[in-house]
């Protein structure tokens, strides 16, 4: 029967996601083509094999303030691709928002060849770069 189908009930739904507890905000974001350039123009860069990461103080006074921007060229791939390694990376963010520096802007910048299909194969390529950030 078509009308037999399961329906989603609000009792099946993650409390967390329901709370906002999971959620990436829109002022944790990067949107205007200024602020990606006063990044890329004021920032300090760490490479990692097949991106960059590119920090600068933000001037926002709030200590948890860290904002990301993420950008994926055309070469990298088609768009199911490009969307899949910036969700990836949006996600490694919002986990791990501790690791990034605090009060500052961070832009992610992807380059052609970047091959990463999972969560724990990004955890492994942005851990070193991450520790390098950190003791510089």
């Amino acid at each position: 029967d078509l009308h037999s189908f399961p329906t989603r009930r609000s009792s099946d739904l993650n409390l967390y996601a329901v709370a906002g507890v999971c959620s990436f905000p829109r002022r944790m974001r990067l949107h205007l083509n200024r602020e990606f350039q006063r990044v890329y123009h004021e920032g300090k860069r760490r490479h990692g094999q097949g991106f960059s990461l590119i920090f600068a103080p933000n001037g926002s006074g709030d200590e948890a303030g860290r904002r990301l921007g993420i950008s994926v060229r055309k070469k990298t791939g088609n768009a199911v691709r490009r969307n899949r390694i910036k969700r990836l990376f949006r996600e490694f963010f919002r986990l791990h928002q501790a690791r990034f520096p605090k009060a500052s802007d961070i832009v992610i910048t992807v380059r052609p060849g970047f091959v990463c299909d999972s969560l724990a194969a990004l955890d492994a390529a942005m851990t070193p770069v991450l520790r390098r950030q950190v003791s510089a």
